[in-house]
């Protein structure tokens, strides 16, 4: 008589082994990495954003309601005020302004909204989800914008081909606060 034997044969572990490897495939296709992670980095942008639009409206607070000169060295003004401690960057994977950029954040001022000076700051956000969120077509691209006469922050959808020489020079027409 034959001796019965524990354990499984060779093919009964590459089937489970198989069985697993698409399970698997499924979960991260349903989770996507990708997306997830710029989700993750839009949330930063946005808290970097929000952030600097707390030091600006704190500038100019002690300074008579005059913000920064709109010039490459914006944030160092608020580094002197002690508004904020070092540069604040955002990551981007995309250009963004051609002027007044610091650490891949947009910068505008020297304008009037209601009689009142006006800044803004802004960065572009790279996950679908936000640029769902905000409403943006193919064509568009989501940003982030903080504006001093909102006195807040949302999103904004602008043309992807002019992302590179985009500069906000009045009040924004609608952002999005979700």
């Amino acid at each position: 008589m034959k001796a019965f034997q524990r354990g499984f044969t060779l093919i009964e572990l590459l089937v489970v082994i198989a069985v697993l490897g698409i399970l698997s495939t499924v979960v991260m296709a349903l989770i996507n990495p990708g997306e997830q992670m710029a989700k993750a980095r839009d949330a930063g942008r946005k808290q970097i954003i929000a952030e600097v639009g707390r030091a600006l409206q704190n500038y100019a607070t002690q300074n008579g309601g005059v913000f920064p000169s709109a010039n490459a060295n914006w944030q160092s003004a608020l580094i002197i005020d002690k508004d904020i401690i070092n540069y604040s960057t955002a990551s981007a994977t995309t250009t963004l302004c051609t002027q007044n950029q610091k650490g891949n954040i947009c910068y505008n001022s020297g304008y009037t909204t209601n009689g009142q000076n006006d800044a803004v700051v802004w960065t572009p956000l790279e996950s679908a989800q936000s640029a769902g969120l905000y409403g943006c077509t193919s064509t568009q691209t989501a940003i982030y914008v903080w504006e001093a006469s909102l006195g807040g922050t949302g999103g904004y959808c602008v043309t992807t081909t002019s992302l590179s020489t985009y500069t906000i020079t009045s009040p924004v027409p609608t952002l999005i606060t979700r």
